[in-house]
C-alpha cells in the first residue's frame, strides 16, 4: 500500500521515565512494529504514531537533590529487592537492555515536561528521539533522571534545543508543567494504576474504528496479535487473528 494510503495507528503510551517495565515495553512494542506485516514492509496497512503520556511511580521523590537508587529500592522492597534486581537484569537482557541499579534517583516531573515539549515541537518522532536518550541514560549509564544539567545535555543531543544553555534556561522555567499535570490527571481518570499502559486506535470513520488497551510490558507477539485483530476491525483484509493475551482488549466503533 502506498505510504500516503496507510491508516494512522495511534499508540498512546502512559509511562514513567524511571519505570524499567516501560523501557522493556517500548522495546517489545518496537519489535512488534518492525515484524508485523501490518506495520512494516511492502504489505503494511498501518502507519504507527506514538505519543508518550506522563505517569509517576513515586511522586514523593525529591526534585532538589537525588537519592541513592539502590538504597531507595532496598528501603521500599526489603530483601526481595535482590531477587527483583536479578530478574529485571535478566528480562532486560532479553531486549538488549543492560539494567544498572546503582546511581542516583530523582523526581521525573521535569523529564516529563521535556517529553511534552518534544511532542509539541516535533511530534511523536521528536518525543521518541528524546526518550531514546532518557531511558539508557538512567537505566544503563547511572544518570540522574532529574538533574537539569544532565537533562539539558540529553535534550540538546536529541536536537530539541540549539545549546545546553538554551535547554537549561527552558528547564528552569515552568513551560509544559500544566500539560504534565493534566496528563497525570488523565491517567487517574482512566483508572491507570500501573505502567506501561498502551492504548491503540486506528480506522475511520467511527463504524470502522478499532481500539485496544494493553496493560503492562506484553510480549511482541501480543502486540502483533492485537494489531492483526485491529486490522480486521478497521476493515482491512487479514489472516485469521491469533488469540489475544489475557488483559488485552480490542473492540470496534460504538461497541467500545
Amino acid at each position: 500500500m502506498p505510504a500516503a494510503s496507510l491508516i494512522p495507528l495511534r499508540i498512546a503510551v502512559t509511562s514513567d521515565n524511571i519505570c524499567p517495565f516501560c523501557f522493556i515495553g517500548l522495546r517489545k512494542l518496537q519489535a512488534a512494529l518492525r515484524t508485523s506485516p501490518y506495520t512494516s514492509g511492502a504489505e503494511a496497512v498501518f502507519a504507527p504514531q506514538l505519543h508518550f503520556l506522563p505517569y509517576q511511580l513515586d511522586p514523593t521523590l525529591p526534585k532538589a537533590q537525588a537519592v541513592d537508587k539502590r538504597e531507595r529500592y532496598m528501603r521500599k522492597f526489603g530483601p526481595r529487592f535482590v531477587q527483583m534486581e536479578s530478574m529485571m537484569k535478566e528480562r532486560g537482557a532479553e531486549e538488549g537492555i543492560h539494567f544498572d541499579y546503582d546511581g542516583p534517583l530523582r523526581n521525573t516531573f521535569d523529564s516529563h515536561r521535556l517529553l511534552s515539549h518534544a511532542y509539541a515541537q516535533g511530534g511523536w518522532e521528536a518525543q521518541l528521539r528524546l526518550l531514546e536518550e532518557l531511558f539508557p541514560h538512567y537505566f544503563e549509564r547511572r544518570g540522574d533522571p532529574g538533574s537539569h544539567e544532565e537533562l539539558a545535555k540529553l535534550a540538546t543531543d536529541a536536537h530539541l534545543f540549539p545549546s545546553v544553555d538554551a535547554a537549561l534556561s527552558w528547564l528552569r522555567g515552568s513551560e509544559q508543567a500544566a500539560e504534565v499535570t493534566s496528563g497525570f490527571e488523565r491517567a487517574r481518570s482512566k483508572g491507570i494504576t500501573g505502567v506501561p499502559f498502551f492504548e491503540l486506535e486506528a480506522g475511520e470513520p467511527e463504524a470502522l474504528r478499532a481500539v485496544a488497551e494493553i496493560p503492562g510490558a506484553q510480549d511482541a507477539q501480543c502486540f502483533r496479535a492485537i494489531i492483526e485483530r485491529m486490522a480486521g476491525k478497521a476493515g482491512v483484509a487479514h489472516k485469521e487473528a491469533q488469540d489475544l493475551p489475557e488483559g488485552a482488549r480490542v473492540c470496534g466503533g460504538a461497541k467500545c
